[in-house]
């Protein structure tokens, strides 16, 4: 499932009737709107997902009007009390929209999503990821539990996608990588608490993920908040799983609320593009090779200049030719200047490095023993 828009029911909704809170842990956040008459709903992005409860115990009809335009007859059958999907908006283009709800019975709202379009802005917005999102990756055994979660007051929601990742061996671990200045983690765990190492962006500590110590764990609750970070690529791993003796400690991940350190899919689409071509500076095989004689000896040793590499994901490209001298003598050896090659198998790359420097220590050699 791709990353949407979340929205809190206590944003973006305008009442035109009456309206209450509703308390409670199975609801994002802790409350959820319910709404007593017409209300409109404002997003960004190309459709829209309302979640929460109707109040019927028989089909629910009311008429959606999107963007002014003319009204849509909908239909939801009520099925189950839970937070759920409560309705959906066609394909829309990709920019700001309103949707005007009338005629519709008293209806809770929790949260809604809007989907994302490639030039839909971000900044600023909150993104939930499923746990299967392709920027987390898991080692170890993990699998997958579609049952409901139970809240601390006995209320139950649906897990995010209708399933969550689990496991309780330590040998397992997760890895988030988000470009964010944000990120939160969502899920369940052990009511006693479980202790893992984390490192983020490189330093490890040890943390508890601890809840309540009702005999049904928090729902909507962070396992992991990182509050305000840099913008940029971040790196989170949860390793070394210890749950309590007497528990098997089973670490259950649901979903991840971030904040984009980018302003929409196409500037990330073109940043990932540029992260998997590395500038590598490799220096061009020698054309010409000449031995002076004793009185031309003039060759400088230590002149190797080697190319810096940093942090891992922050890599940048040039399409600039730039020289990279290994050893100099204008006198007694001419060599082609450096240029620079990209390219995405950084392991051939290196392996040519490691070539041209193998043949100027040959260089090196034949001229000393041109010497004695």
């Amino acid at each position: 499932m791709p990353a949407k828009i979340l929205v809190d029911g206590d944003m973006g909704i305008d009442t035109f009737g009456h309206y209450k809170f509703d308390n409670g842990s199975q609801y994002m956040g802790g409350k959820a709107r319910i709404v007593i008459g017409n209300y409109t709903v404002n997003f960004t992005g190309t459709s829209l997902s309302l979640f929460g409860i109707y109040q019927a115990e028989h089909p629910v009809l009311f008429q959606a009007i999107v963007d002014d335009g003319k009204p849509r007859n909908i239909q939801y059958d009520v099925t189950t009390s839970l937070v759920d999907v409560i309705y959906t908006s066609l394909i829309l283009e990709d920019s700001d929209h309103t949707i005007k709800f009338v005629g519709s019975p008293n209806a809770t709202i929790d949260y809604y999503t809007s989907e994302i379009g490639n030039n839909t802005a971000l900044l600023g917005k909150k993104l939930i990821v499923d746990a299967t999102d392709p920027s987390i990756t898991y080692t170890g055994n993990w699998w997958t539990n579609t049952s409901s979660i139970i809240t601390d007051d006995g209320a139950v929601r649906l897990p995010w996608a209708n399933s969550t990742l689990q496991t309780n061996e330590s040998d397992s671990s997760v890895t988030f990588l988000f470009s964010c200045t944000s990120l939160a983690i969502y899920g369940r765990n052990s009511r006693k608490g479980i202790n893992v190492q984390m490192t983020k962006d490189g330093e490890t500590d040890w943390y508890k993920l601890e809840t309540s110590d009702s005999s049904n764990p928090p729902t909507h609750d962070a396992l992991v908040d990182l509050g305000e970070l840099t913008p940029e690529e971040h790196r989170l791993v949860i390793f070394d799983i210890h749950g309590p003796p007497e528990d098997l400690g089973v670490l259950d991940l649901d979903y991840v609320v971030y904040t984009p350190a980018f302003r929409s899919l196409a500037e990330k689409a073109r940043n990932d593009s540029a992260s998997e071509t590395t500038t590598i500076l490799v220096l061009a095989s020698p054309t010409q090779t000449s031995i002076s004689s004793p009185a031309q000896r003039s060759l400088s040793h230590g002149a190797i200049v080697g190319s810096v590499l940093g942090p891992r994901h922050k890599r940048t490209t040039s399409n600039t030719v730039s020289p990279i001298i290994l050893a100099r003598d204008e006198e007694t050896a001419s060599l082609d200047t450096a240029t620079v090659v990209a390219s995405e198998n950084t392991q051939d790359a290196r392996s040519r490095v490691d070539h041209l420097r193998q043949l100027m220590v040959e260089i090196q050699r034949e001229i000393a023993q041109s010497e004695e």
